[in-house]
């Protein structure tokens, strides 16, 4: 976002000479630096090498990568509100292509594997105990080639603290709005199941029509 503000602040420069009649001649001044200091910013922003070519123009206009998962928990968190809530956790938003997150074992073949661990969290309160985590798989290919994959592993134990907590059902197999569930496994009020989850983001309200769905007690989304 830092290039077209500096465009639009010299095509404002101009506007306002002429607004206060200078005839631009002062513009002349003030606004070819901040049209160079546009194409630097420009030059030492856009992403390099071959793979990112494609993408430099739109660059220029593409929101930061850590808007949408940043989002997308702040959606999950203000789901539970409640003050005897308890929330802990964190969020990674580097990036998976770092050496310490590369899979051990590899290179294989030329080919290099990340795993990001980008969020993890777990929820405490007085009807359900969740944890969540959200995984960013990075498969780098010869020739520069990049696949990539989210999954979610979720755990929630129903809890109760008047009583018995209730049983968990495992759902089916299948989509469910964004996400797509890949396991279930149910074995009395513990619930574990792993989830394809959309590109950088964790689809709260699906997640929790889902354990609702399932028998357990979860806030409105």
């Amino acid at each position: 976002m830092i290039v077209p503000a500096l465009l639009a602040a010299a095509f404002a420069a101009c506007l306002l000479d002429l607004a206060m009649g200078f005839r631009v001649w002062l513009a002349t001044w003030y606004a070819p630096i901040l049209i160079v200091a546009a194409l630097l910013a420009r030059s030492a922003t856009r992403p390099a090498g071959r793979a990112g070519r494609a993408t430099r123009l739109r660059h220029w206009w593409a929101p930061p990568v850590w808007r949408k998962p940043l989002s997308s928990c702040r959606e999950m968190l203000a789901a539970w509100a409640d003050p005897s809530d308890q929330v802990r956790g964190w969020i990674d938003l580097t990036g998976s292509p770092q050496p310490g997150k590369r899979v051990a074992g590899w290179p294989r073949h030329g080919a290099t594997l990340y795993r990001d661990v980008w969020c993890r969290l777990t929820i405490e309160s007085r009807r359900l105990r969740l944890g969540l985590r959200a995984v960013e798989e990075r498969l780098e290919l010869p020739g520069g080639r990049v696949r990539r994959r989210w999954r979610a592993h979720v755990v929630a134990i129903a809890r109760d603290p008047y009583g018995r907590p209730p049983q968990l059902r495992a759902p089916a197999p299948g989509g469910a709005g964004r996400l797509q569930v890949v396991q279930a496994r149910a074995h009395g009020h513990r619930l574990s199941l792993r989830l394809k989850t959309p590109r950088r983001g964790l689809a709260w309200p699906d997640l929790a029509e889902i354990l609702r769905v399932a028998g357990a007690s979860v806030p409105l989304a």
